[in-house]
C-alpha cells in the first residue's frame, strides 16, 4: 500500500508541486484571517473563583479601563487643572482623585488617613483615570494622555502588560526565525554529502509552517504570543529529521535501483520509519492540552498539527522537488564532514558498566535538583518590562502601593449580608485595611449623600466590592491569609468572589503543581505506548522513557546547580512534555537498529553497528533543535520565551548524548532479561 502510494507521489511529482502553489495561496488567506492573543488572562481556566471575579472587575466596575497618572511636584490648585484639562480629553470618560473623597481644603490631620495615601505620598500625587470607548487600544489612549502631560507624568496600568508582550514579541520575531534558519542551515551543510539539498529541506519545511499557520487562521483564528514566538522555529527543528532519513534513505536505494523507482521505496520506507517518531512528538504537544494553562494547550494543538503537515510535506513535495531539480545539485556533492562514530561504539559497548553505573548515579541529584528548582507563578516575572517602565511601577508600588491586596466581590447581597462579610474578613490574618460600606461611611447614611465616583467605586447593578489590603510579612503568612479569605468564600455558593492579581497569581500557584503531574503522566503514558508498538517490546520501552526522563531531571537540575533565578512554571511543564515528545525518537532509532541487527550479530556487535550508523542522525537532529532554540532564546526579549527555549535547547543535547551512550549501555546489560522475555 506505502510503495503503491509512493509510485503515486512519483509519477504525479509535477502536478503535486503545482498543487502545493495553490495550497500556499490558501494558506497565505488562512494566515491573514490568523490574529495574535497577547492577552495572558484570557488562558486562564474561566470557571475559577478569581478569574470570573476579575471579569466582573473588568467589565462592571471598569477596572480594564482604568489607568493611573502619577506627578511629582503639583500642587493641589496645579492638579486640579491638570484634571480639568484631562477630563477634556476624547480619550478619557472620567478622573478620580483625592478631591472626590475629601475636601481638599480639610486640614491633613483631620482628614481620613485612608484616602490621602490612596493619592497622596510626599510630593507625588496620583490620579485615576477610566478610559473612554474610542475604539483605540488603551495603550494608544494612554499614549495620548502622557503626550498631553509631558514627559514628567508617568502612565500605568492594566494596559502595560498586553503592550509589553506585543511590543517584545514582536521586536525580535523576524531576527529569531532568520538565526534559528542559519543555525539549522549550518548543521545541514555538515551532515548531508550533498549540502544544497538543505535549501530544499528549508524550502520544504517553509512550506509546512505556511500551512499549518494558515489551518490554524482557518480553524482557530489565533494563537497565543507564546506559541507565536516559537511555533516556526520549533516546527522546522522538530520535522527536519523526517527530511534527513528520506534523503539518506535515497541516496542508499539509488546504489541498487533507479531514480523513480528509488524515491517510491524511500517514501514508503520513510513513512513506516518516522510515524512513530512523528506520533512521539505529536503525543509530547498533545500531552499539553491537560494544563489548566491554556496556553499550553494552545501550543500543544498547533506543534501537534505542525508536526503532521511537516509528515505529510516530507512525503509529497519534498521528494517531489528533489527529484525535479536533482542533476544540477548533484554537482555539488561533497564527502560526509561527519566524524566516523565506529569509535564511539566501541568505547560504550567496551565501558557498558561504568557508563550504566555514572547514569544511574546522575540520576539520583538530577530528580533531587529538578525538584529543588523553584519556580515563579508571576506573569509580571514572565515578561520583564523594559526598565523605565519597571522603574514607574516600582515607584507606584512604592508610593502607593498597599502590599497585597485582594478585591472581594459580592453578588446578590443585602445590606446585613454585605456588612457581615466585611465582620469576617476583618478578622483574616494579617488584614490590615478593608475599603468597603464600613470604612467609607456609605453604610450608614442614604445612598444619595455618597458622591456617585465614590459609590460607582463600591457596587454596580446588584454586585459590590470589598477592597481588602494584607501585610503578611512573608509568603507562609500572606498563604494564610489567602486561605482564610477563601474559606470565607467557599460559604457562599459562588456569590463571594476573591480576586485581583495576589489571588490569581495564588490559584496559578495551586494550578501548576497539578499541571506538573497531570502532564507528566500523559506524556509519559501517551509516549510509552507509542515507543512499546514501535518495539514491540517492554523492558527496552521502559528504558528509553527512563533514559529521556533522567535527560530531562538533568536539564531541570543544572537550573538548580547554577542558582538560575526561578522561570516562569509554564517553562518546566512544558519542557517535560516537548523534550520527552521530541526526543525520544532519537532513541528508537538506535533501539530499532539494534534488534534488526539482534537477529545475525552478538549484541556486542549489534550495538556497535547501531551506534555508527544512528549517532550521524541523532546528533543532527540534537544539533538542530538545539540550533533553533538557541537561536529564539538568544534573541526573544520575552522572560518566559527565553527560559522555555533555553531548557529545550540544553534538553536536546543532553537528550542525544544520553540516548548514544547510556540508553546503549542499559539496553546491553539487561540484553539477557530482554532475550528471554521476547523470546
Amino acid at each position: 500500500m506505502l510503495e503503491k502510494t509512493g509510485t503515486w507521489i512519483v509519477k504525479n511529482r509535477i502536478g503535486i508541486a503545482i498543487s502545493f502553489l495553490g495550497i500556499l495561496l490558501l494558506s497565505a488567506i488562512g494566515i491573514g484571517k490568523l490574529s495574535i492573543n497577547y492577552d495572558f488572562y484570557s488562558y486562564l481556566p474561566q470557571d475559577i473563583n478569581s478569574v470570573i471575579g476579575q471579569k466582573i472587575l473588568q467589565e462592571d466596575f471598569g477596572f480594564s479601563d482604568n489607568i493611573y497618572v502619577v506627578l511629582s511636584g503639583k500642587t493641589v490648585n496645579e492638579t486640579k487643572e491638570i484634571i480639568d484639562r484631562l477630563n477634556k480629553m476624547p480619550d478619557v470618560a472620567e478622573t478620580f482623585w483625592y478631591s472626590d473623597l475629601e475636601d481638599v481644603k480639610i486640614p491633613e490631620d483631620f482628614a481620613s488617613k485612608e484616602a490621602r495615601d490612596q493619592f497622596l505620598s510626599g510630593e507625588d500625587t496620583l490620579i485615576q483615570i477610566t478610559l473612554a470607548p474610542t475604539g483605540r487600544k488603551a495603550s494608544q489612549q494612554a499614549e495620548a494622555i502622557k503626550a498631553e502631560l509631558g514627559v514628567e507624568a508617568r502612565v500605568v496600568g492594566d494596559f502595560l502588560y498586553n503592550q509589553e508582550v506585543e511590543r517584545l514579541s514582536n521586536s525580535a520575531k523576524s531576527s529569531m526565525l532568520v538565526i534559528a534558519v542559519i543555525a539549522i542551515l549550518l548543521v545541514l551543510v555538515l551532515a548531508l554529502t550533498q549540502p544544497a539539498y538543505s535549501i530544499l529541506f528549508l524550502v520544504s519545511a517553509g512550506i509546512a509552517i505556511l500551512i499549518n499557520f494558515g489551518l490554524t487562521g482557518f480553524f482557530r483564528g489565533q494563537m497565543s504570543f507564546m506559541t507565536s514566538s516559537v511555533a516556526a522555529a520549533l516546527q522546522l527543528a522538530v520535522t527536519m529529521d523526517y527530511a534527513i532519513f528520506l534523503l539518506h534513505r535515497y541516496e542508499e536505494e539509488k546504489k541498487t535501483l533507479p531514480s523513480l523507482e528509488a524515491m517510491a521505496k524511500s517514501i514508503a520506507k520513510t513513512a513506516t520509519a518516522v510515524l512513530s517518531s512523528g506520533l512521539t512528538t505529536m503525543a509530547g504537544f498533545l500531552a499539553l492540552l491537560f494544563m489548566s494553562m491554556k496556553m499550553g494547550g494552545d501550543m500543544g494543538i498547533v506543534m501537534a498539527q505542525g508536526v503532521f503537515v511537516g509528515f505529510v510535506v516530507t512525503l509529497t513535495i519534498l521528494p517531489a522537488l528533489i527529484l525535479i531539480i536533482e542533476k544540477p545539485l548533484n554537482a555539488l556533492k561533497h564527502k560526509n564532514l561527519f566524524p566516523n562514530m565506529e569509535k564511539l561504539g566501541n568505547f560504550v559497548v567496551r565501558n557498558k558498566g561504568i557508563i550504566a553505573l555514572i547514569f544511574l548515579v546522575l540520576a539520583v541529584p538530577a530528580y533531587i535538583g529538578s525538584n529543588m528548582q523553584p519556580v515563579t507563578y508571576s506573569f509580571e516575572e514572565g515578561i520583564k518590562f523594559d526598565e523605565n517602565i519597571q522603574k514607574d511601577l516600582d515607584l507606584v508600588m512604592e508610593k502607593f502601593g498597599s502590599g497585597h491586596t485582594v478585591s472581594v466581590v459580592l453578588l446578590g447581597m443585602d445590606e446585613n449580608q454585605r456588612l457581615e462579610i466585611e465582620k469576617r474578613l476583618s478578622k483574616v490574618p494579617h488584614v490590615k485595611e478593608i475599603i468597603g460600606p464600613l470604612s467609607t461611611g456609605s453604610a450608614y447614611v442614604p445612598k444619595s449623600y455618597v458622591p456617585k465616583k465614590v459609590l460607582a467605586k463600591l457596587e454596580s447593578e446588584g454586585k459590590h466590592l470589598l477592597t481588602v489590603m494584607l501585610d503578611a510579612p512573608n509568603k507562609t503568612e500572606l498563604e494564610k491569609s489567602f486561605e482564610g479569605i477563601k474559606s470565607i468564600e467557599k460559604g457562599y455558593n459562588g456569590n463571594v468572589l476573591a480576586t485581583g492579581t495576589d489571588m490569581i497569581q495564588y490559584d496559578i500557584e495551586k494550578m501548576g503543581v497539578s499541571d506538573n503531574l497531570k502532564v507528566n503522566i500523559a506524556t509519559i503514558l501517551g509516549v510509552f505506548v507509542i515507543v512499546w508498538i514501535a518495539l514491540r517490546k517492554f523492558r527496552p520501552s521502559l528504558v528509553l522513557i527512563i533514559g529521556i526522563e533522567v535527560a530531562i531531571w538533568l536539564n531541570i537540575a543544572i537550573q538548580w546547580f547554577l542558582n538560575t533565578p526561578p522561570t516562569f512554571y509554564f517553562g518546566p511543564v512544558a519542557l517535560g512534555a516537548i523534550q520527552l515528545g521530541a526526543t525520544v525518537d532519537y532513541s528508537i532509532l538506535i533501539a530499532t537498529r539494534y534488534f534488526d541487527e539482534l537477529k545475525e550479530k552478538s549484541p556486542e556487535e549489534a550495538m556497535k553497528i547501531s551506534i555508527r550508523e544512528g549517532s550521524p542522525a541523532i546528533i543532527t537532529s540534537a544539533l538542530t533543535l538545539f540550533g533553533a532554540c538557541a537561536a529564539i532564546s538568544a534573541t526573544s526579549q520575552i522572560s518566559m520565551v527565553k527560559d522555555l527555549t533555553m531548557l529545550l535547547a540544553r534538553g536536546a543535547l543532553i537528550s542525544g548524548t544520553i540516548v548514544i551512550t547510556a540508553i546503549p549501555a542499559l539496553l546491553l546489560i539487561f540484553k539477557g532479561k530482554i532475550r528471554r522475555k521476547n523470546a
